[in-house]
């Protein structure tokens, strides 16, 4: 495999995003997975500046500072996004709705954290909860949870899942996707998954605990 090619680093990005030369001069490469892979200190300063942007943007939308918040025009102009997924919509939403609502033992937020990232759309979480009361596992029946979602998603003119990313259905023989999940968050359960996850002594073995079951492949593992 021929070594990629260098790339440069145009005057007007350089305007917007300036490197730095602060530093002292870095090696020439670095061996990633078993790979040498050429560094090239002109396009990870850029990369690191343009992170650093993103999130001053962020910062000031956030305390009320009127737009734009950039004077890059690129970045006026489109959305990119967040450089911590901590600050994304969807998950800040987990993190207030369903992380912090709720009964507050591991199992109990495992089970909700569960159900919730099966479909990630908050107008889906919100139906759950009116038409179910406050979501536990102790309380959870799998033909209740997919009447209300059956009822909300109306025949499908209402999306229950988000656009973001998806869980691929789990394989458990059922027509409609969301029966499959049910089923797939109430598998997790009965085996115990909270439990594996508490005596798990590494993110490593976290990780490779969830990929066991089905529809769970190394990307939504990981998040």
């Amino acid at each position: 495999m021929s070594s990629p090619k260098r790339q440069r680093v145009t005057p007007s990005l350089r305007q917007d995003f300036p490197v730095s030369t602060s530093y002292k001069k870095p090696p020439k490469s670095v061996i990633i997975a078993g790979r040498t892979l050429p560094i090239n200190r002109d396009i990870l300063d850029l990369l690191f500046n343009w992170m650093a942007e993103r999130d001053r943007i962020r910062r000031r939308r956030v305390v009320g500072q009127s737009p734009p918040w950039t004077k890059n025009k690129i970045m006026q102009t489109n959305k990119f996004c967040n450089v911590f997924r901590d600050h994304d919509r969807g998950t800040q939403y987990m993190i207030s709705e369903v992380i912090n609502k709720g009964d507050r033992s591991f199992k109990e937020t495992c089970f909700r954290v569960i159900l919730y990232n099966c479909f990630k759309r908050e107008s889906t979480w919100e139906a759950l909860v009116a038409g179910l009361g406050p979501l536990k596992w102790s309380t959870f029946k799998y033909r209740a949870y997919g009447a209300v979602l059956a009822t909300h998603h109306q025949g499908g003119q209402v999306p229950l899942y988000t656009a973001a990313y998806q869980i691929p259905p789990p394989g458990y023989g059922h027509a409609v996707h969301y029966k499959n999940h049910l089923e797939a968050v109430e598998t997790m359960m009965k085996d115990g998954l909270p439990r594996k996850l508490l005596a798990a002594t590494s993110m490593k073995d976290m990780f490779e605990l969830v990929c066991q079951y089905r529809g769970i492949g190394q990307f939504i593992g990981y998040q």
